[in-house]
């Protein structure tokens, strides 16, 4: 029976049997590129890279998907339009925000389309309206830009739906629900889903600030799973405790890259469960209230983020800013390049 592997990211990363990250980070300073910011207020929650380049960011705060068109100089690498290459895409009926998008790989030839979760969130108390999470998709495939949206589908007895990512070529996706601490398998061409593996270090955390368990999700090599079932052929791993991570990338040499939100900080995680650099700093708006992070490829620079300006934690106690889409210019640096 064909196996599929499974790394998730929580919010709050913690267990009985998990190791602490251990090692003293090195501080890396990259050039952190602002290629576009929303108002104050906004809040980019997630993120995909279009074959084209071209990024497709979700907002929380808003029922809307946005494009922006990154464009370099060839000779310095810095944004040419950093405020002017932005514009949305679609905005969602029946929600109040967006939260995951992975592309679709529901046959050999697909491209350009995104599966995009929608809940009825609340900022305010960080809690969801029940039984009102959908995924919806997103068609770019057109040579005119036509942009088509469907519903996939509702899923009603689901919590708050987060990230998305792929499972197969037959058109499966897994989504992370973050308050019931399960993962949901949905197919995209027959809109059939179910709870497809639940496990309490997926749950919140009873002390926790904030009533979030599983969070960000990608499909790895970590915890044996029956792609039909659910059922776990190993235990679940943890490669990190002690971290706060909203979400993350993996570069090819196997590096997690953590979005850290309240703490404005992307943290790389090695081997043998060591921190290995550190980017940003708490009192540092460069990466305020960092959400998601995504590479332009997985063999080359820059790995792109989107930020909430800080809401959760004001960086130094009072600052904050819209939400933003950055460029980490880190070419050379690990498994990158």
């Amino acid at each position: 029976m064909k196996l599929f592997c499974a790394l998730i990211g929580a919010l709050c990363i913690s267990g009985a049997h998990s190791l602490p990250v251990s090692g003293s980070p090195d501080p890396l300073n990259p050039n952190i590129q602002t290629l576009h910011q929303f108002p104050k207020g906004a809040w980019v929650e997630n993120l995909a890279v279009r074959q084209n380049g071209a990024l497709l960011v979700t907002r929380l705060d808003v029922p809307e998907l946005w494009q922006i068109d990154p464009v370099f100089d060839p000779i310095n690498s810095t944004p040419l339009h950093p405020s002017g290459n932005a514009r949305l895409i679609y905005r969602f009926p029946g929600a109040t925000g967006l939260m995951g998008i992975a592309g679709v790989n529901a046959n050999s030839s697909d491209h350009d389309r995104y599966a995009v979760t929608a809940v009825n969130f609340s900022l305010m108390t960080f809690t969801a309206i029940p039984s009102s999470s959908s995924v919806w998709l997103v068609d770019l495939t057109s040579e005119k830009n036509d942009v088509h949206v469907e519903k996939i589908a509702d899923i009603p007895e689901a919590g708050v739906l987060s990230d998305i990512t792929n499972l197969d070529i037959l058109g499966n996706m897994l989504i992370s629900d973050s308050t019931a601490g399960c993962i949901w398998k949905l197919n995209v061409n027959t809109k059939e889903y179910g709870r497809f593996l639940c496990d309490d270090t997926m749950k919140p955390l009873p002390a926790a600030g904030l009533p979030v368990g599983l969070n960000g999700m990608k499909t790895l090599t970590n915890v044996a799973i029956d792609r039909a079932s659910g059922a776990t052929r190993s235990v679940f791993n943890q490669l990190a405790a002690k971290l706060t991570v909203d979400n993350f990338a993996v570069d090819y040499a196997g590096n997690i890259w953590a979005a850290g939100n309240p703490t404005n900080t992307v943290t790389v995680i090695g081997k043998d469960n060591k921190v290995v650099w550190t980017i940003g700093s708490k009192n540092s708006s460069a990466l305020a209230g960092i959400t998601a992070l995504a590479w332009r490829s997985r063999t080359d620079g820059p790995l792109y983020g989107t930020t909430c300006g800080g809401v959760i934690a004001p960086v130094n106690g009072t600052f904050t800013e819209g939400g933003k889409v950055v460029a980490i210019q880190i070419w050379g640096l690990a498994g990158v390049n």
